[in-house]
């Protein structure tokens, strides 16, 4: 029983470490590319040297353009190593070692210990995905929490009752994550629970997949489980903000 635990524990950590090898070196040697990786990082500079971690400023402007969760990462990264590439970088690339480890975890809950494998190679060797791993921008935090959000969504939905224990700490698991996932940036995402959204799955023990049937009552209660884009725009008139409000 041990082993059993210890095994995949122990595989996804081997994941996370060739993540962190295939991303980390070389990260703090070329230059920021404009305009992204210069912008963000002048606001955790400016955050970190100023101490107000409320109000991003982009040369000492109020900058309202999108949430502050990678700020702050990379205002610890430069309190931690100082003020250069790597820890601008550094938040970007741990975000994304990360959601390769969830798509190992996703996959394997679905398809099992091959699967697994296979997705986080094909997840972490993509030129794109690999290229973002090393640049300074908001998408990787995004894409990690929704992600994260969706795998903690299957495993409620897959647990035998939604509203059992287990159903409800991993749905609590995935409401938090999306909420994380607004202050990394800009999708703002509703969502609510409610008894009649429990999907009912029945014949699925110890019956063939092509005889597995599923019963989900969603039906008009299903858009409160959807997450709904809002645009960060609908809160701010404008992009950047003066200090003379």
């Amino acid at each position: 029983m041990a082993d059993a635990t210890r095994r995949p524990a122990l595989r996804l950590l081997l994941i996370a470490a060739a993540a962190l090898i295939l991303y980390l070196p070389g990260l703090g040697k070329p230059a920021l590319w404009e305009p992204d990786e210069g912008r963000y990082a002048e606001i955790a500079r400016e955050m970190y040297l100023s101490g107000d971690y409320v109000t991003p400023r982009d040369n000492f402007v109020r900058y309202f353009e999108k949430p502050p969760l990678v700020y702050w990462c990379e205002t610890a990264a430069i309190a931690i190593f100082g003020v250069d590439e790597f820890a601008i970088r550094l938040p970007v690339a741990l975000f994304s070692v990360a959601q390769v480890v969830v798509t190992a975890m996703l996959a394997e809950a679905m398809f099992g210990e091959a699967c697994a494998i296979l997705a986080a190679l094909a997840l972490g060797l993509s030129p794109l995905f690999f290229g973002f791993a090393r640049f300074a921008t908001l998408d990787p935090p995004l894409a990690f929490f929704m992600t994260a959000a969706l795998g903690a969504f299957y495993m409620a939905a897959r647990s035998d009752d939604f509203g059992s224990a287990t159903g409800r700490r991993w749905f609590i698991a995935a409401v938090s994550l999306l909420a994380l996932r607004f202050y990394a940036g800009r999708l703002l995402c509703f969502g609510s629970y409610s008894r009649a959204a429990r999907p009912k799955f029945q014949g699925c023990r110890g019956s063939p997949r092509s005889s597995c049937t599923v019963r989900s009552r969603f039906h008009g209660s299903c858009w409160r489980l959807i997450a709904i884009p809002v645009s960060s725009n609908s809160f701010s008139s404008t992009n950047t903000c003066s200090d003379t409000w």
